[in-house]
């Protein structure tokens, strides 16, 4: 397995991917302190890479996932179609747990669902930061309790993303009252 590790705005990013280049799995340290080390990263990935960074440092959406560069070897047909849904959520925005089971037309399957999530290899990249519980925040990388670093980064995540303002219309950036009015 390969990886190349890089710094972001809180803490770091280690991407690691399979021998034929695809892209294997994202993981969030609190350690900003980067591993570098000399390795060639598939030209499939820069790009990604340096979508990574300016969505940690100025909260600008992630483009489509390129599916095509994912390993998805090892994921179950069910994993695959909840990645895909929870892919279709956009940016800033949160669902919960069962909207995305009754998107797979299995209203009863939330459970299900948080358990396809807190496999999710590719943290981010497919935002399953932006999948709560009903009545709370839910998990976030196998984490649950909310003073875990995960449950903090999926808090941050969030609110990156609810802050971002597009540069094309940043004269529609709402004001604090406003925004304090919806929360």
């Amino acid at each position: 397995m390969n990886y190349f590790q890089f710094p972001v705005s809180f803490g770091s990013i280690l991407v690691s991917w399979n021998s034929q280049g695809l892209l294997s799995r994202i993981e969030w340290s609190e350690n900003r302190l980067a591993l570098y080390q000399r390795v060639k990263v598939p030209a499939s990935l820069l790009d990604l890479i340096d979508e990574i960074r300016s969505y940690f440092y100025q909260g600008e959406p992630l483009s489509n996932i390129p599916w095509d560069f994912l390993d998805q070897s090892g994921w179950s047909i069910f994993q695959t179609k909840v990645y895909q849904v929870i892919s279709t959520i956009p940016h800033g925005e949160t669902r919960t747990y069962g909207w995305v089971a009754r998107q797979l037309g299995q209203p009863s399957a939330s459970r299900a669902v948080g358990q396809a999530l807190r496999k999710n290899p590719l943290p981010i990249l497919i935002p399953c930061h932006r999948v709560f519980a009903s009545h709370s925040i839910g998990g976030f990388m196998g984490a649950i309790d909310p003073n875990q670093p995960e449950l903090k980064l999926k808090r941050r995540l969030n609110v990156l993303e609810e802050e971002y303002c597009s540069p094309i219309f940043s004269f529609l950036t709402p004001s604090v009252e406003l925004i304090g009015q919806y929360r």
